[in-house]
This record gives C-alpha cells, sequence and structure tokens, in this order.
C-alpha cells in the first residue's frame, strides 16, 4: 500500500506514533480521593496524554469476563482477549476512537487498547492504537466480522463493504479520509475527513456477548390484534397503529381505545423506539438524569437509549420526560437510530417548506428521514418541526422506520 503519498494514511500513521510515544510515558494521574473516575464516553474527548493517565486509573472487575464480551455501546468497548501469560496482562480491553479510514480493500480502525491485569488494575495503555482488516471491503457482508474473529478490528459501525453497497444501492465507501462516528477530531485541517464521514453511525443493537457465529437478525412478534381500539377505525394511522400493536411496541388502554390524536410525551417516544431496536442492555440500567430516577416507568428505556447514543445530555441534567415530544426531536432521535446509508438517494425533504432555517445538522436528520418515506410534509409542504407527535404520527414514522432497518 502507497503509505507515504498519501496524506490520509499518513495522518493515520502520525496517530500510531502518537499511540507509541503516549504509551512510553505513562504517568498515572493523581486521584482525588472520593471523586468518581471519569465514565469511558467522557474519556472520548479528552486529549491523549490525560486521557491515557485517566484509563492508567481505572479500576475493573474482570473476574466473570470472557473473550468477546461488550462492556459499552458508545463508546464501543469489548473484551478482545483473556488468559494473557502475564497476570499483569490477563485482559485486553479495546476501547473504539469512533475513528476509520478506507484504503484500497482495507478498513483502518483506531482504539484505545487497555492490558489489565487479574486484579482489574490497568497495567499498560494504548492509546489510538491501529487496528486492521485487509480484505474488509472485498467481503460479501460486514456481518462475515461481527463475530469473536472479528473482535480485535471490526467495530459495530455500519460500514458497508463494497458488495453491500451495490446490493443497497449506494455508493461504496470512499478511500478519501477519516471517518469520525463520535466527532472526537479536530476540524483545523489537520485531519482529512471522508466525504462519507457524517454518514457512518455506530450500530445500535450490539449484542452483550461475540460468538464464534455472527448474531442471527432479531425479528419482532407479528401477531393479529385481537380487539380494534374502539377510536382507530377509519383514522388515517390504523394500519401504522396495528403494526406496532401486532409488534408489542404500541399498547392500548384500559377502556379500549388507542388515542391516536393524543400528544405522546418524550418518555412514551424514547421507550417506544427502544423496544422496537431490541437493545440488550450491558449492565443495570445507571441513573442518568435527574429527573428521571431509578423507579421512573421508562428510566430503563431511557437509560438504555443513552448508553447507545441515540439520546444525550444537554448540560442540564434533565430529560424532561412527560413533555410532549415535537416533531423535530422526533426526527433527531430517530435519524441517530437509522442506518448509515439509505437506499433512496432523492432528496425528500426538498418539499418542505419549514426546514431551511433550523440548524444543518437538523435539516440532516429531517432530509435522512425523509429521504428514507419515514417522514413526509402535509399537503402545504410543511414538516412542522414545532408542532407536537401525536400517537398516530408516532406510530407512522415507527412503522416505516422498521421497514427502512430491515432494508438496510
Amino acid at each position: 500500500m502507497k503509505r507515504s503519498r498519501d496524506p490520509v494514511i499518513r495522518s493515520f500513521i502520525a496517530y500510531r506514533v502518537i499511540a507509541f510515544l503516549v504509551a512510553l510515558s505513562l504517568i498515572p494521574a493523581a486521584v482525588v480521593h472520593g471523586q468518581a473516575s471519569p465514565t469511558l464516553r467522557q474519556l472520548l474527548y479528552w486529549e491523549d496524554s490525560k486521557r491515557s493517565s485517566a484509563l492508567m486509573e481505572l479500576r475493573f472487575d474482570p473476574s466473570h469476563w470472557t473473550a468477546g464480551q461488550v462492556l459499552s455501546h458508545k463508546p464501543y468497548a469489548v473484551v478482545s482477549s483473556v488468559g494473557g501469560t502475564s497476570s499483569e496482562l490477563k485482559y485486553q480491553l479495546q476501547i473504539w476512537r469512533g475513528t476509520a479510514v478506507r484504503e484500497g480493500s482495507a478498513l483502518m480502525t483506531e482504539w484505545d487498547v487497555l492490558g489489565i491485569s487479574e486484579q482489574g488494575a490497568v497495567s499498560q495503555v494504548l492509546v489510538n492504537y491501529a487496528r486492521v482488516n485487509k480484505t474488509y471491503f472485498d467481503a460479501p457482508s460486514q456481518k462475515d466480522f461481527r463475530n469473536l474473529a472479528g473482535a480485535e478490528t471490526y467495530p459495530w459501525a455500519d460500514l458497508p463493504t463494497d458488495a453491500e453497497a451495490q446490493a443497497r444501492g449506494i455508493a461504496p465507501l470512499p478511500a478519501d479520509g477519516f471517518i469520525d462516528v463520535y466527532g472526537i477530531l479536530p476540524h483545523d485541517g489537520s485531519i482529512v475527513f471522508s466525504a462519507a464521514s457524517r454518514q457512518v453511525k455506530a450500530l445500535p443493537d450490539i449484542p452483550a456477548q461475540l460468538t464464534p457465529e455472527a448474531p442471527l437478525p432479531k425479528t419482532l412478534p407479528n401477531e393479529p390484534v385481537a380487539a380494534i381500539p374502539s377510536d382507530l377505525g377509519g383514522h388515517w394511522s390504523e394500519p401504522y397503529v396495528l403494526d406496532l400493536m401486532g409488534k408489542t411496541i404500541l399498547k392500548g388502554f384500559p377502556d379500549g381505545t388507542v388515542q391516536p390524536n393524543r400528544k405522546l410525551s418524550r418518555a412514551e417516544f424514547v421507550a417506544m423506539l427502544v423496544r422496537a431496536l431490541q437493545v440488550e442492555p450491558l449492565a443495570p440500567p445507571a441513573v442518568v438524569y435527574s429527573d428521571v430516577p431509578a423507579n421512573h416507568w421508562a428510566s430503563k428505556e431511557i437509560a438504555l437509549a443513552y448508553e447507545i447514543g441515540i439520546i444525550e445530555t444537554d448540560g442540564t441534567g434533565q430529560f424532561l420526560p412527560s413533555r410532549s415530544i415535537t416533531r423535530l426531536e422526533m426526527a433527531r432521535v430517530l435519524a441517530a437510530a437509522m442506518p448509515s446509508f439509505t437506499p433512496r438517494p432523492a432528496d425528500g425533504a426538498a418539499g418542505l417548506k419549514d426546514v431551511s432555517s433550523l440548524r444543518e445538522s437538523d435539516q440532516q436528520a429531517i432530509r435522512a428521514l425523509a429521504n428514507a418515506g419515514i417522514v413526509s410534509g402535509n399537503d402545504r409542504g410543511e414538516f412542522r418541526p414545532g408542532d407536537y407527535l401525536t400517537r398516530g404520527e408516532a406510530s407512522k414514522v415507527l412503522s416505516q422506520f422498521l421497514q427502512a432497518r430491515q432494508s438496510a
């Protein structure tokens, strides 16, 4: 591979040099007594030397770890090996940095690699360590690497192989720069970014344990609804509501109604989406937001949505679970859970009259959903981003979302 003339690969090599130098010069950082350790997600955005020192201070309980065990969704963290010859390097934990580069048929990814002792102390850290799968894009499918053998090189992000790209009707992933899924790289001109960088997303449904064989696709139940809600007959959302009820994603009320015109809360929509994604929790749910205590009815779903990266914190520490969700908020959350590339190239959002004043990231979210046929405008060409989402509307977008995921 002609690395010396390729600025993208030179950047990648430079990161590997930094990883080596930092590993040689590690000095454990002082730890304030009683202070909680930073989370792996927080450490994602720390600069290299500070992050490496903080990683050295982490402590784990590896007594039940197995090779291929996934410890975190975002960042993706996997136990890549167990049983090292040294008691100080008994386990190896890899944490994906969210970065990748294509060169020819090869996929190169960057990881923070931790050597961990039998007692759970971190004894070695390599930051920004490059892993290479030399034949990745020649494979029939990325699913070929969603197994124990792919634990060191496959980052569980939607990175279509060339055969997959052809089957989806999309262009192959270009070899033109860095892909930055977690948004950690500087935008100061020092890094060459791929044109596809913003399109690639982490997969939300990562299994808790990698096995020798790739996991089989999950299927939702699809049972006929025994009793049609009394207020649904003839309503425009009837087929979508019945679809979600048959999949046990949406439930009716004790009085036999489903109230398709009722506004949906933020907690209700996130809970429906998490049920649709069938995501496995990796650990008991943590309290992420101050207004979603452990006894809140949707605390598990909200914590899991945060864990897989489809919702974030906004600095206030609150989620506002009971507040009605707007159509724009729905689009942000749903777009975060969408597959990386959709097979419909037409700009379905081009005719929407009321989105041009939104920030670019929100326009991109709406555009991705419109291109996939999940959202559309009304008869006046309006998306109505500030309007509240109804149960009927939520049923339509989630039903269409599940169809889009099946075709990706």
